[in-house]
Order: C-alpha cells, then sequence, then structure tokens
C-alpha cells in the first residue's frame, strides 16, 4: 500500500503533510489581517467567493521569517471543516512505501518519511481544525464538497495543462536520465526514482511544442499509466485545485489526448489523458522494484551519514528520529564540556551534545546539522558538522572493530569499498547524565 504526502518549505526547513487532506495549492495569495483571538491564525482569504481563515504555520510552530521566501497557501479540508496554511513554497508530491513512513508522534509532529537521500518530518494539522472553528464562527464557510476532482496544474512551453492529481504519483526535481536508442525524440531515456525505473517523457514533445531547451531546470511529474510508471517533463507546476466534477466533463472533440477543457479562475487550462500520452512500447520500459519488506529488513540496514571534522561516520537509522540546523543552546551549569547545553525544537526543549567534542575532534568550524535520537524514553540531540545523506548496506557488511573503541565499536563497508564507524549512541552519553541533563521549560 503506498502513502502520498505533499512536501513544502518552511523557513528553509522541508516538512511533508498528507495528501488526502489537501484541496488546493495557490500561489501569491491574496492576505486580508483580521483581529483574532488565536494569535497564529491572524488571516483570511477569498477563494473565489468563500472566506477562509488561514494558519501563521510559522507562528504556529515557532520558526523564523524568512524575509526572502515567496509564499503560498495550502487549502485543507476535513469532514465539514476548511482551513488554509500559509508556507515558503510547495516542493513536491510523493508516494511512499508503508515501510518509508514511520509514526514518531512528538509534538506537532506525527511521523517521519525516511526516504533513500533525507528525512522529513511530517506535520499534524488536525488541531488547526479545532482552532479553526473559532474563525469559522466570524466568516463564511464552505463545507468540502465530495463531487470534486483534484487537478494538478502545470506549464509546458508556457501553456497551462492539467492532469488528474490521483493519477500523480510523485512531483520532483529533474533527474539525468540514462540514453535509450532506437525511441521516439520525445523519450529523453531511462531514470531511476529510488527503486523505480522508468521512462523520462519529454511533454512538449508529445504535445508538438518542440524539444524543451533546457531540461535541468524543470520539474517531473512522475504518473502511473496502466499500473505502469512514467515521469513526464514540465516547465513548472502552478499548483492543485479543486473542481466541481460537474464542470470536468470529458470532451471527445479535442482528440484523444485531451480529457477536458476546464475554466480556473477566467484562464483555461487543458486536461490531459495520460492514459493516451505514451505508447506501450515506451511503459514497457517501466520496471517498478517489488523487494519484499522481510526481505529488505533482513537483507539490508540503512544507514545515516555525517561528518565530523571532515571525517565520515554513521548512525543506524532506526535511532533517528530527525534532523534540523542546529539551533543555539542555553547552557546548563555543571554539564559536561561535549554538552552545548538545551535547545527548543518547536515546543521540546532536549539536550545537545556535540559528538565533535565527545569523541576530541577540532571544533574549529560551527556545527550545521543535528540530529534528534531517542535512548530509553529520553530525546536528545547530536551536534555534527554536517549530514551528508543515507545509504543502505547489506547486514553482512557491517563488523565489529575488536579494539575496543568507545563509542565505535562497529564499522560498515559501503559498496565503494569506503569503510564507515558507526556511532552507538549507548557510547555517547550515560543514562544517569541523560536523566541529570533533562531540562524543564526555559
Amino acid at each position: 500500500m503506498e502513502l502520498r504526502f505533499i512536501t513544502f518549505t518552511l523557513s528553509k526547513e522541508e516538512y511533508a503533510l498528507d495528501l488526502g487532506l489537501v484541496r488546493e495549492v495557490v500561489s501569491g495569495p491574496q492576505l486580508t489581517k483580521i483581529p483574532s483571538a488565536v494569535q497564529f491564525v491572524p488571516w483570511i482569504c477569498d477563494l473565489r467567493g468563500h472566506v477562509i481563515p488561514v494558519v501563521d504555520l510559522r507562528k504556529y510552530l515557532g520558526l523564523d521569517w524568512d524575509s526572502d521566501a515567496t509564499e503560498e497557501i495550502i487549502v485543507l479540508s476535513k469532514g465539514n471543516r476548511i482551513i488554509a496554511i500559509l508556507v515558503d513554497s510547495t516542493d513536491e508530491m510523493l508516494a511512499v512505501s508503508e515501510s518509508e513512513y514511520e509514526e514518531t508522534r512528538s509534538g506537532n509532529i506525527k511521523g517521519t518519511l525516511r526516504l533513500s537521500n533525507k528525512i522529513i518530518p511530517v506535520l499534524n494539522v488536525d488541531p488547526l481544525f479545532e482552532h479553526g472553528k473559532v474563525i469559522e464562527e466570524r466568516v463564511e464557510h464552505e463545507e468540502a464538497s465530495s463531487s470534486e476532482t483534484l487537478l494538478t496544474v502545470f506549464k509546458v512551453k508556457g501553456h497551462p495543462y492539467a492532469l488528474l492529481t490521483e493519477q500523480v504519483r510523485e512531483i520532483t526535481k529533474y533527474t539525468a536520465p540514462f540514453h535509450m536508442p532506437d525511441t521516439p525524440d520525445y523519450v529523453l531515456g531511462l531514470i531511476r526514482i529510488r527503486e523505480d525505473l522508468m521512462p523520462l517523457i519529454d511533454l512538449a514533445g508529445i504535445l508538438g511544442l518542440g524539444r524543451t531547451g533546457s531540461p535541468e531546470t524543470c520539474t517531473l511529474l512522475v504518473t502511473v499509466i496502466k499500473e505502469r510508471l512514467a515521469a513526464f517533463l514540465v516547465d513548472e507546476v502552478d499548483g492543485m485545485f479543486a473542481i466541481s466534477e460537474d464542470v470536468l466533463k470529458v470532451r471527445g472533440d479535442f482528440g484523444e489526448k485531451t480529457l477536458a477543457v476546464v475554466d480556473l479562475e477566467g484562464r483555461l487550462v487543458t486536461v490531459l489523458n495520460v492514459d493516451k500520452l505514451v505508447d506501450e512500447k515506451i511503459l514497457g520500459f517501466s520496471k517498478k522494484a517489488k523487494l519484499k519488506e522481510k526481505e529488505k529488513a533482513s537483507d539490508e540496514v540503512q544507514i545515516l551519514l555525517f561528518k565530523l571534522s571532515e571525517q565520515d561516520f554513521g548512525l543506524s537509522i532506526e535511532h533517528v528520529e530527525e534532523v534540523a540546523k542546529t539551533l543555539k543552546a542555553k547552557t546548563l551549569p555543571n554539564a559536561p564540556q561535549y554538552v552545548e547545553g538545551v535547545v527548543r525544537l518547536r515546543d521540546e526543549v532536549i539536550p545537545l551534545i556535540d559528538l565533535r567534542k565527545r569523541f576530541d575532534f577540532p571544533t574549529e568550524t560551527e556545527s550545521t546539522n543535528m540530529i534528534i535520537v531517542e535512548l530509553e524514553g529520553f530525546r536528545f540531540a547530536l551536534g555534527v558538522d554536517r549530514v551528508e545523506g543515507i545509504v543502505s548496506v547489506s547486514s553482512t557488511s557491517i563488523s565489529e572493530t575488536g579494539n575496543g573503541s568507545v563509542g565505535t565499536r562497529k564499522v560498515a563497508k559501503l559498496k565503494t569499498g569506503e569503510l564507515i564507524p558507526l556511532i552507538e549512541i549507548e557510547d555517547v552519553v550515560e543514562m544517569k547524565e541523560l536523566e541529570q541533563l533533562t531540562p524543564s521549560p526555559y
């Protein structure tokens, strides 16, 4: 079973939320400030004649304002409640397996997406609908219609097009393809996204608009076509819009590639029939990996890689709850020298341990990332130079060092042959010290 999420940026950090809650995405919204009893719901917006409360998500999460950010709102609905959240930008739409999502409820975070190259916290937005009720007593309210269809709208050579969002598996950044001989010009090659292999299609070529000039600046829409995967190259994604199913009338007179033409806020948008865009022979190159979860769990171990004074180290991903930018710590009196102090991560105060100091590495540069881990119910942060990414290694490639080293009793051998010392969090700090470091809120 696949789970679908939309990711977005807020104060230069990436977050995700359940795609099933998303009604539409609107760029450059016109917001009206109102006096409000709820300080993080300071605005309303007019969405096609209906007034909707807007949450200042930065204020809600206690994040700093980013003056350089553009702004979008994500309109959410649940039951008969509707509310919008203000974000810097929406980034991707992801379809992940159940094994790539883990519930890790902590404050406003309800889980994490553990992808091959990053970890993304998933927000719990359910409480926002409760706060929205206060606002909705003062403004008009539109119930979420059960007869609406969600469209993903994008541009190809400046022309607006759309696909049914239910057919879009992911929205992601450009990936350079491997060349495929003896294929039409619109097939740019094969790409691999995580474990899935699929053709990369230049949508401009299919639509008779010529070839895309600079594909590396474009966005990819990963779609499901007859149980096969294909990635379409588009200029940019404008957003997602909910329309009445009555408006989405199938038009056969525009050709088989066109499903319908809809009017979105005075703009005519062509809804493409994804099933008719690509020849079945091309779809035959799509191969979806089907590794059994039990085999994956027993044969592979995921390792989070990070730097300490330009040396690579690893930490088993099972210990990692989150990766964040290093925050300024408040000093704790009489704490060990490797304890920087405590930091406030959203609504929780946790100790910050500088791994460089803990293992006697130089600290000339500032730590840029902290890794949030848990040990016997206690959460704390590990300060490192920077996090590099996530790799998968065979369980047989991990061995004991046999030298009695504190903190690095095991080493992993990567497919490149490189040896990565693995940090054991049990060796980073003793439980009695951790209990003493557990702070009260400040």
